[in-house]
């Protein structure tokens, strides 16, 4: 869930995350250094880090 608040947005240190067409806050995986500081700042833990599933 997200209230499009943008503080994940804002104090994204790596600027990994940008708004969408809808408004709706992304993560650019390409510059994100996995830092969490978008996940500790969101009102309501709308990020989460999943582990990478790799095939065997």
């Amino acid at each position: 869930m997200c209230t499009r608040c943008g503080l994940c947005v804002l104090e994204c240190p790596d600027g990994a995350m940008k708004f969408n067409e809808q408004g709706f806050p992304v993560i650019d995986y390409d510059h994100c250094k996995g830092c969490m500081i978008c996940a500790h700042l969101c009102p309501l833990q709308g990020i989460a880090r999943v582990p990478e599933v790799r095939a065997w």
